[in-house]
């Protein structure tokens, strides 16, 4: 296949109006918890036992609780307010306007035909399934990216374990009108995590593999025959901002907004925008919204505060 012509450069970020705290600051605030709740544990064992310890654990329980109580209701009610579930297009063009992105070329209003895509995936106290939704720049949805066949002993070490983010997690992908688009799958893992993608005849379209687990991540995208034709690179050890190359070009950069902190120590809900620089074939465009998702699942979901 033959990739089209170059693009013009894309426009500078410098100025974009990020709206995240800086990594040393979150990094800060999760450390500070995780040792915070280990020190008053030890006090407390220290001073009255076991029991000490398990009054520290249901009250830091209590108090999660009633944050996620509250959290819940608030979004409820912006979501009445707003008539919408979740995401409205007025929410979904603030996003657009934080990563300070723009298209960069003529589009058609299609998932393989736009150049400024928002990826949001779904809030949940308790998850069980991951859904994320695709989004245009104007707020409309393009597609549903929801997960499935997972057993039910899946579902339940899911509620109360972490164990499921070695198992494999699979998705279907389908357009708003209900058709099908492909499938999404990341095999188990332990350290480095590896997504495949099928279209809707079920024929591979390509593979993203991690290539690291320390410093700043990078992928290697092959094509659905198994050739090497590009490479994911996040730009900081945060992966906020990846950019993404076929060949040494750069075709794609992938802002991860910042969700707030209550939802993000609350939930695992990630949400990006991504600017595709120049008109792509239908294989290589979808390999481009691959990378989207295959950020979060092999970064994101794993663990939530410095990430």
């Amino acid at each position: 296949m033959t990739m089209p012509s170059p693009a013009p450069a894309p426009s500078a970020p410098a100025a974009r109006p990020k709206k995240r705290p800086r990594f040393g600051l979150v990094v800060f605030v999760g450390v500070f918890y995780v040792f915070g709740r280990e020190g008053l544990e030890w006090i407390a064992q220290s001073r009255f036992g076991a029991a000490g310890v398990a009054a520290v654990l249901l009250g830091g329980l209590f108090l999660y609780l009633a944050a996620a109580l509250i959290f819940r209701s608030v979004m409820r009610a912006k979501a009445k307010a707003a008539g919408d579930l979740e995401f409205t297009p007025a929410g979904i063009q603030t996003q657009v306007a934080q990563a300070g992105f723009t298209p960069a070329f003529l589009e058609d209003g299609s998932l393989l035909g736009s150049s400024v895509l928002v990826v949001n995936q779904r809030s949940k106290l308790i998850e069980v399934k991951t859904e994320f939704v695709i989004f245009r720049s104007d707020g409309m949805p393009l597609a549903n990216v929801v997960q499935f066949d997972m057993p039910k002993w899946q579902l339940v070490a899911r509620v109360i374990t972490k164990a499921d983010q070695f198992l494999r997690y699979r998705f279907a992908i389908t357009a708003s009108d209900g058709s099908h688009i492909g499938y999404l799958e990341r095999p188990p893992k332990f350290f480095l995590s590896t997504v495949k993608f099928w279209d809707a005849q079920n024929r591979s379209v390509g593979v993203l593999k991690q290539d690291n687990f320390w410093g700043k991540k990078t992928f290697t995208i092959t094509d659905g025959t198994g050739q090497p034709i590009g490479r994911m690179v996040a730009e900081g050890l945060s992966a906020w901002d990846v950019r993404i190359f076929f060949g040494q070009q750069e075709v794609a950069h992938l802002y991860k907004n910042w969700e707030g902190w209550m939802r993000n120590f609350l939930t695992a809900a990630d949400r990006y925008v991504m600017r595709i620089h120049q008109p792509l074939p239908p294989e290589y465009q979808q390999l481009v919204i691959m990378c989207a998702l295959t950020v979060d699942l092999a970064l994101k979901q794993d663990s939530r505060g410095a990430n």
